[in-house]
């Protein structure tokens, strides 16, 4: 289960290449559940501070 903090590394577009790097093994092997709440907050402050890119990779994550 991811919450904001760990999310937002996922989804930014330039930082945090361990993070994204460790998630996209975890998805391959593994089921990773994105609470509706962390999807919303983190949602939210990408909306407030226009960063499109992460809203964009953040609605290319698929997850359950």
């Amino acid at each position: 289960m991811l919450d904001t903090g760990i999310l937002g590394m996922v989804v930014h577009p330039r930082r945090h290449t361990d993070v994204q790097n460790w998630c996209d093994r975890a998805l391959l092997q593994h089921q990773v559940l994105v609470p509706e709440i962390a999807d919303y907050e983190l949602r939210r402050k990408l909306l407030h501070g226009g960063l499109t890119r992460s809203i964009a990779n953040l609605d290319r994550l698929e997850v359950d």
